[in-house]
């Protein structure tokens, strides 16, 4: 029945076939009762934390998260989510919409209490364009609850707190262009006709036009607007989406394999752990694909199954990489000043997540960061910086990204495309959400010419 295999791993766990025995003979016999004094209770095993103490806890654990360290998985106590859930799962199946068991009516009357209360807001706010309280008021209790086939038949996303959000469809270049010069053409001519209509209508006082050119007419070139206006940037997400599939530029057989690339950024990592520069990474991890096609991401001794989260297929030359194995963090509260001290003159530019590239200037020289180029992230805004100049920090909620090895403007646009793809949360932070994306790593030369050949198309643009 124990194979010489199962022997050998029964033997690296330290568990006997004496053990083994014991425990399958349950299966026949029945396993033994455990005796139970009472219900687990506050007095009884479970401790309460005062106010005190839960803002403690929750200040640890939001100083932790604003850390560049990675919260792996949540796991709530054996049996708790099921029995979280359960009343609700019940609810959404029921053939009534009103809530109406006591458990029901207890949980939407006090939903502002839910730990989730904000994400789940906006998600409502996002997907049926209400917030909770007005989706309550209109009696829509179970506003667009999707199941994970309805996610994936419906192209959705979900994302770290377990919201679905709608991902936007990007075109490939040609097709979009393809579909632009239909839709501008029609419009051209329909243009076109009205005009003549519209001629016609001032020449000939006797002529009766088929449409009401003046309405129509404004429509049409409305649109042609329109679609000028969108396709600058729907181009360029085209073009990036592209790019990051490898399907921008052809690959070279002759370039070093993005694998062996990452054990030369492993090595340079270790010489900057080795003279202090950087601190190791305890969640450091590394994603390979097994014997059985699945993807697989280990970090330490721990083995988590990525394969789901996979989002298309890349070349067999490169590799999928997350953010922290192959940059480091650059910049703290030492290089940064207060939003009330930027000038609006001065020689050196201040950088923070806001839309423009530099906010204002400073005169401060102990702060100015020359480690370049760095790669700004906004975890509020989203929004996305290449710095390849000396500067200061202006404010809270900048990532400053150092590359080690690769191509730093490889790594900026593939980070310009994905921070529109991540779920928007208002003004709540998105860097844990970018953190856990799978970057799609190209070899080092072709890295290179996909970067050239994204800015001779973007200079067209």
């Amino acid at each position: 029945m124990i194979t010489t295999q199962d022997k050998e791993l029964l033997a690296k766990k330290g568990i006997t076939e004496e053990q083994i025995a014991e425990q399958l003979a349950c299966f026949q016999t029945g396993f033994p009762f455990l005796k139970l004094d009472a219900a687990a209770s506050i007095e009884k095993g479970i401790l309460a934390p005062d106010a005190e103490e839960q803002k403690a806890y929750l200040a640890a654990w939001d100083a932790y998260t604003n850390t560049d360290k990675t919260v792996v998985k949540f796991v709530p106590a054996s049996g708790a989510a099921s029995r979280m859930f359960k009343n609700l799962f019940e609810f959404l199946s029921a053939d009534y919409d009103q809530p109406t068991t006591k458990f029901e009516q207890a949980f939407f009357n006090g939903i502002k209490n839910f730990a989730f209360y904000d994400d789940l807001n906006v998600a409502c706010q996002r997907i049926s364009e209400k917030d909770i309280p007005g989706l309550m008021e209109e009696g829509n209790y179970k506003a667009r609850c999707y199941s994970r086939k309805e996610i994936a038949e419906g192209n959705y996303n979900l994302d770290l707190c377990g919201f679905p959000h709608k991902v936007e469809e990007i075109l490939e270049p040609k097709e979009l262009i393809d579909n632009y010069q239909s839709s501008q053409d029609k419009f051209v001519r329909h243009v076109t006709d009205l005009l003549k209509e519209l001629g016609q209508s001032i020449s000939n006082p006797f002529y009766s036009p088929k449409h009401i050119p003046a309405t129509t007419l404004s429509y049409a070139i409305a649109e042609i607007i329109k679609l000028n206006t969108s396709l600058d940037n729907q181009l360029r997400k085209s073009v990036l989406q592209y790019a990051i599939q490898g399907k921008l530029v052809p690959q070279n057989p002759d370039d070093e394999p993005a694998y062996v690339l990452l054990d030369r950024i492993s090595a340079e990592k270790s010489r900057l752990i080795s003279e202090g520069k950087i601190k190791r990474d305890r969640n450091d991890s590394v994603i390979f694909r097994n014997n059985n096609g699945q993807f697989i991401e280990r970090i330490g001794k721990t083995e988590i199954d990525v394969t789901d989260q996979i989002p298309f297929d890349i070349p067999n030359s490169w590799v999928w990489v997350k953010l922290g194995n192959i940059t480091y963090n650059v910049g703290n509260k030492n290089n940064q000043i207060q939003s009330k001290d930027i000038l609006k003159v001065g020689s050196i530019p201040v950088v923070s997540q806001g839309q423009n590239l530099v906010d204002g200037f400073c005169e401060n020289r102990e702060k100015v960061i020359t480690n370049l180029p760095l790669i700004m992230f906004g975890d509020h805004t989203r929004n996305v910086k290449y710095v390849d100049f000396p500067f200061v920090i202006g404010a809270d909620g900048t990532k400053f990204h150092k590359c080690i090895v690769i191509n730093p403007r490889y790594i900026y646009f593939w980070m310009t495309i994905i921070a529109e793809q991540l779920r928007d949360r208002g003004y709540a932070r998105h860097y844990s959400l970018l953190k856990e994306c799978l970057i799609p790593l190209p070899p080092l030369e072709e890295q290179k010419r996909i970067v050239e050949r994204i800015e001779q198309i973007f200079s067209l643009c």
